[in-house]
C-alpha cells in the first residue's frame, strides 16, 4: 500500500487522545499503511484495547516522557486536547511536527481520488456506514473513517486503496471545512454545539461553506436553499427532490419497506432491517450517493437489507440482570431523544429511560427542549451530566432537568451511574422497554448488564 506523500520520509506517528472514536480510526488506517503508530490517552477503553491487539503501543496518562521515549516524527492530537497538554507542549518545544486531528485528516483526504464526506447534525455516522457497506458490497475497496463502530464490520475504519475514501465529516469547531471532497452529503442542519456556535445562523453558514469545498452535493431538500445554487446538487426527501420515498411500511421486526423514486420515476423497493424511520432518510441519501457513482441497484438493495446499524444506535443488549428489553442509544440532542421516544411509544409498552446529558453547554442551551423531550416515558432515571471538556454553568446539570421533569413524570436521580442498575432491578418487568440514552460514559453500564 502506497504511503501518504505529505508525510514524505516520516515513519513514526504519535496520537494524543488515541482512544477517541475518530482518532483511533485514523491511527488504525495509518498503521495499516505501514507507519509505526503510538499513542496516549487518560484511560483505557475498547478502542485502545483493539489498537493494542493490533500491536500498537499506547500509554495510559499524558506525560512528556511518552513522547521522549518514542521520539516520533509527527504528533497528531484530538480536538479535546488543550494547548496546556504536557505531551503537546513537549512536541512543540522539540520542533516535532504537530497536527490537530481534522487538519491531519484533511491532508490525508487530498491523497485519495474520490472523497465522500458525510455531514449533518444527525445521522451522519449511520449514513457513512451505509455508504461504506454498499461500496464494500460492490467490491470497490474503499478506505473508511466512521465516527462510530459498524455492527457488520466490527470496526470504525478500514484501509482500502486510494480510489475512494468515505469519511464522516463533523461540524464541531468547523472541522469539516478541512475536507475537500468529490461528494459532500448534508443530511440536516440543526442548532447544536453551543460551545463553538453562537446561533443557528452560524451553523448554517458553516454548512454552506462546507458545500462550497465539495465538487458535488447530496442534500436534504429541506435545506437546499441554505447553500449556493448550482448544477451539481442532488436533493432527497420524502416528498420533494431528485430522490423521494413513497409507500412506506413498517415491518414486524421494526424495520421498513419503502419505494424510492428518482426524478419522479420508480427506482426500486428497498428494505431496511433496523429500527427507526429516520433511517429511511439516511438510506435515501446513501442511495443518491451510490447511484451517482453508478453502483448497481441490486448491490445497493442487498447491502441495505443486510445493514445491521451502528453500535450504540438503538443497540439491543441481551441481559438477565434486569427485566425487559434493554437498548443503548447515542442520542444526545433533544430532537434525537424525542424522535427515539416517539417511535418506541408505538410498541405500547412501559418505557424506562436512563438519561445522561452530554456537556454542560448543550444542557444549558437547550434546557427547556430537554425538559420536553421525554413525553411518553413512564419512568425517568437521570444521571449526572457528562462534562467532557467543560465546567458547570447555569441550568447545566442533569439534576436541574430532573427537578422540572419529576413534576410530570415519575423520576429519580443518581450521581453514581451504577446505582441506576440497582434501581432498575427492583422496578422492571419482562414487558418493559429500558432505554439508556446519552453520548458520554453511560455506555460503560453495558458491561454491568452483560
Amino acid at each position: 500500500m502506497k504511503k501518504l506523500s505529505f508525510l514524505k520520509d516520516k515513519k513514526k506517528l504519535f496520537f494524543i487522545g488515541i482512544g477517541g472514536i475518530s482518532l483511533s480510526g485514523i491511527a488504525k488506517i495509518c498503521f495499516q499503511l505501514g507507519y509505526e503508530v503510538f499513542g496516549s490517552d487518560i484511560t483505557i477503553n475498547d478502542n485502545i484495547e483493539l489498537l493494542k491487539k493490533l500491536g500498537l503501543m499506547v500509554f495510559v496518562g499524558h506525560n512528556a516522557s511518552n513522547i521522549q521515549k518514542v521520539n516520533p516524527d509527527v504528533v497528531v492530537y484530538s480536538g479535546a486536547i488543550k494547548s496546556d497538554n504536557v505531551e503537546r507542549i513537549f512536541a512543540l518545544k522539540n520542533n516535532i511536527i504537530t497536527y490537530e486531528r481534522s487538519e491531519f485528516l484533511g491532508l490525508m483526504l487530498k491523497e485519495y481520488k474520490n472523497v465522500i464526506s458525510v455531514s449533518g447534525s444527525h445521522g451522519k455516522t449511520t449514513t457513512t456506514c451505509m455508504i461504506s457497506e454498499i461500496f464494500l458490497k460492490a467490491k470497490l475497496n474503499p478506505t473508511i473513517h466512521i465516527g462510530g463502530e459498524s455492527v457488520n464490520l466490527n470496526t470504525n475504519s478500514l484501509c482500502g486503496d486510494k480510489e475512494f475514501f468515505i469519511n464522516e465529516a463533523c461540524e464541531y469547531r468547523k472541522s469539516f471545512l478541512q475536507f475537500n471532497s468529490k461528494m459532500g452529503v448534508i443530511l440536516n442542519i440543526e442548532e447544536d454545539h453551543p460551545d463553538c456556535y453562537k446561533n443557528l445562523s452560524e451553523i448554517q453558514n458553516a454548512f454552506s461553506s462546507f458545500s462550497k469545498i465539495c465538487e458535488n452535493v447530496v442534500i436534504n431538500d429541506d435545506y437546499k436553499n441554505l447553500i449556493q445554487k448550482r448544477d451539481n446538487v442532488i436533493t432527497f426527501s420524502y416528498k420533494n427532490g431528485n430522490f423521494t420515498v413513497k409507500k412506506k411500511y413498517k415491518l414486524k421486526n421494526g424495520g421498513y419497506s419503502f419505494v424510492v423514486y428518482k426524478n419522479d420515476k420508480e427506482y426500486g423497493r428497498f428494505i431496511l432491517n433496523i429500527f427507526g424511520k429516520h433511517n429511511i432518510y439516511n438510506a435515501l441519501a446513501s442511495i443518491a450517493v451510490c447511484d451517482y457513482f453508478k453502483i448497481n441497484k441490486r448491490v445497493i438493495k442487498d447491502a441495505l437489507f443486510e445493514f445491521k446499524g451502528i453500535k450504540r444506535r438503538f443497540e439491543e443488549v441481551n441481559t438477565s440482570v434486569v427485566e425487559g428489553k434493554v437498548y443503548f442509544d447515542y442520542a444526545h440532542h433533544p430532537t434525537e431523544i424525542k424522535n427515539l421516544i416517539d417511535e418506541i411509544r408505538e410498541e405500547k409498552k412501559r418505557i424506562f429511560c436512563v438519561f445522561q446529558p452530554h456537556t454542560f453547554s448543550r444542557t444549558s442551551q437547550y434546557f427547556q427542549e430537554f425538559c420536553n423531550a421525554f413525553v411518553g416515558v413512564d419512568k425517568m432515571v437521570f444521571l449526572k451530566t457528562y462534562s467532557a471538556r467543560e465546567r458547570k454553568i447555569k441550568k447545566s446539570r442533569s439534576y436541574d432537568i430532573y427537578n422540572v421533569v419529576k413534576n410530570e413524570i415519575p423520576s429519580v436521580y443518581f450521581s453514581n451511574k451504577e446505582s441506576s442498575i440497582d434501581y432498575l432491578k427492583t422496578q422492571t418487568t419482562k414487558n418493559d422497554i429500558i432505554l439508556f440514552v446519552g453520548a458520554g460514559d453511560i455506555y460503560d453500564l453495558k458491561k454491568k448488564l452483560v
